[in-house]
């Protein structure tokens, strides 16, 4: 059986769909604000919704807390049941609003949300207006 590590055969052919594919806007924003920021300027990305501050001691000592507790493997792909009754109990203190489980979405960021709602609900044909706050 011949070495896959040194067989000049193992070379690595992309697929075509890949050579379609390039880097996300927000991609490219991020990768711009980063090297404007090490030229010095002054710079307040919006790109990515990322804060401008640290992750609170609060949470990162809640995360610490329940990792050692052994909460380090794979959740339900909406979130599992204690991070959605956490969301659920903050809408009803905060807001006044009462969601069962199942009207709870947890995911890992606003881009995978927004794929699978528009996945779930847009068919071909569709008109979808998507507004551009940059003009």
């Amino acid at each position: 059986m011949a070495d896959i590590h040194t067989s000049a055969a193992a070379v690595f052919k992309p697929s075509n769909a890949l050579s379609k594919v390039g880097p996300s806007a927000i991609s490219r924003m991020m990768a711009a604000t980063a090297e404007l920021s090490r030229q010095g300027r002054d710079i307040v990305g919006l790109h990515v919704g990322e804060p401008d501050f640290d992750t609170p001691e609060n949470i990162q000592e809640a995360a610490i807390k329940a990792m050692r507790a052994g909460d380090t493997h794979y959740t339900a792909l909406d979130g599992s049941p204690a991070i959605k009754a956490a969301v659920r109990e903050k809408f009803k203190r905060e807001n006044g609003l009462d969601f069962t489980p199942e009207e709870i979405v947890v995911t890992t960021g606003a881009k995978m949300l927004l794929f699978s709602a528009f996945f779930a609900t847009i068919q071909a044909g569709d008109e979808v207006i998507l507004p551009a706050p940059t003009g």
